[in-house]
């Protein structure tokens, strides 16, 4: 399995966020940025992380992520892909790009652990999310060493597709089948009330589930003796 430190993250947050009318990555959902919520949980996951954004990079920075732009206008999440591999290409040990959207807060916690598991047998092949039988080529495990092909698959026709690129590849599908769908995706001003109900619902699991090995520290040896 490629280690956790040889992938980089890419967050895509290059979008117009036409539906929204406003930056996306930047609305607030559980008490912070979007952007901030996506990274912590792709943090947990990677070695480093870089956010592919053509907008004002400071509320990136101040976060203390770095902050890369497309070098190809208009041409969606495949000028993410390249930004973020020319930049992974300069991080000492990376050999594999993560990339996820800055609009989807939900995506597994073992993302990365399964798509590189699939790639066990073939390191040069390319991994790709699937839930309730659609494909997510965003949420993909990509080598960087395909940045220069990639350019020059940009650069010969602008109507090619992120699915064709994957296409050209050896990709592994794996399948996240949960209860609630880890891509939800937000778009629009009512998808971002579904969010934050989620995003409430998932905060109180965690924090109870948090409180309860805080409790049961008997295990570790660490909850103190009853006085006798």
């Amino acid at each position: 399995m490629i280690s956790e430190n040889a992938i980089v993250g890419v967050i895509l947050a290059g979008g117009k966020s036409s539906r929204m009318g406003t930056d996306k990555s930047l609305l607030p959902i559980g008490g912070e940025p979007m952007f901030q919520r996506v990274a912590t949980r792709l943090g947990r996951q990677v070695g480093r992380i870089v956010v592919s954004a053509n907008q004002d990079p400071e509320p990136f920075r101040a976060a203390g992520l770095p902050v890369v732009a497309d070098s190809f206008v208009d041409r969606g999440p495949l000028a993410g892909f390249l930004a973020g591999m020319i930049w992974a290409s300069a991080v000492p040990d990376a050999t594999h790009i993560l990339t996820v959207a800055c609009d989807t807060p939900f995506f597994p916690i073992d993302l990365a652990e399964r798509l590189s598991a699939s790639l066990v047998l073939d390191r040069a092949g390319m991994a790709i999310a699937r839930s309730a039988g659609r494909d997510h080529y965003v949420f993909s495990l990509q080598p960087i060493a395909l940045a220069d092909e990639l350019e020059r698959w940009i650069v010969a026709d602008a109507d090619r597709s992120l699915k064709g690129w994957m296409l050209k590849h050896s990709v592994h599908v794996v399948d996240f089948d949960l209860d609630a769908d880890p891509f939800f995706n937000i778009n629009r001003p009512e998808d971002m009330r579904v969010a934050r109900d989620r995003v409430t619902a998932e905060d109180k699991v965690s924090y109870l589930s948090g409180r309860r090995r805080r409790e049961d520290r008997n295990s570790y040896g660490f909850r103190p003796r009853e006085p006798r």
